[in-house]
C-alpha cells in the first residue's frame, strides 16, 4: 500500500498526494450520492472511482515550503503559499497512478463503504496503521530509504 518509492520524500506524499486523492474521492462521492435517493449500484461506484482517477492531475506539482518539498495545487493548503511550483512532468502520472493503486488495493466497494461509515477516507487510507502517513510507517520508510541510498 506504500507508494513512497514514487516520491522524492515521504513528506510530499503524506502532506499532499494521499490527502488530495482522498479529497477527490470524497468530493465526487458526495456529489454523486446527493443525486441518488438510495445506495449507489456497483456500476455507479466503479464509474465514480474511475472518473476520479482518470480526471486531470495536471495542475499539481512540487513546491518548497519551509524547507520541505510539498505537493501543491488546487485543494491543497500549499497552493497559496508563495513560492515556485515545479509542475508537470511525472507528477500528473504519479498522482493518477496513486489514485488507481488505492482503488486497486482497497476495492471500489470497500472505499464506498468507508465513505458511508463514520471513519473518513482520509483516516482510513492515509493515517491508520497501514496508511503511509501513520507515524510508524514514516519511520519504517525512512529506514528503508536510507538503506537504498547506501
Amino acid at each position: 500500500m506504500c507508494y513512497a518509492g514514487l516520491w522524492s520524500s515521504v513528506h510530499v506524499y503524506c502532506t499532499g498526494g494521499c490527502i488530495k486523492c482522498v479529497g477527490q474521492f470524497t468530493e465526487t462521492l458526495e456529489k454523486v450520492t446527493k443525486k441518488k435517493t438510495k445506495a449507489l449500484s456497483e456500476s455507479d461506484i466503479i464509474d465514480t472511482f474511475e472518473e476520479v482517477c482518470e480526471g486531470s492531475w495536471d495542475d499539481y506539482g512540487i513546491k518548497e515550503v519551509d524547507g520541505l518539498k510539498r505537493l501543491s495545487g488546487p485543494g491543497l493548503e500549499t497552493k497559496d503559499v508563495p513560492g515556485v511550483m515545479q509542475g508537470g512532468g511525472k507528477w500528473p502520472f504519479r498522482l493518477k497512478e496513486m489514485c488507481f493503486n488505492y482503488v486497486g488495493n482497497e476495492g471500489e466497494e470497500e472505499l464506498y463503504d468507508i465513505f458511508k461509515s463514520k471513519t473518513t477516507l482520509e483516516k482510513f487510507l492515509c493515517k491508520e496503521k497501514n496508511g503511509p502517513c501513520h507515524p510508524k510507517n514514516k519511520k519504517v520508510k525512512k529506514v528503508e530509504e536510507e538503506k537504498e541510498e547506501l
